[in-house]
């Protein structure tokens, strides 16, 4: 659920490096049998680090662009609901 809903918020891309990324494993942006292994067995610990890299994501684009700021409060929202 987290996966999809970053991919209907910040892209594909984006949601698959996310992933990789709070698994510990390659991060290539390709979902194949290692990243889709570590999602099976992944730890509430684990889900929450997805989590976790989706929100710096979220304040890394705030940095570049700080008119997206508007948004941190409701992107937050969207990810601590999951």
């Amino acid at each position: 659920m987290a996966t999809f809903d970053a991919a209907v918020n910040m892209g594909v891309t984006s949601a698959k490096r996310l992933l990789q990324i709070g698994l510990d494993v390659t991060v290539d942006g390709v979902i194949g049998p290692k990243t889709i292994a570590a999602a099976v067995k992944a730890s509430p610990y684990r889900i929450k680090k997805v989590l976790a890299a989706r929100l710096a994501e979220y304040m890394n684009r705030i940095l570049k662009n700080p008119k997206l700021q508007v948004f941190a409060t409701n992107w937050a929202y969207r990810v601590m609901s999951l």
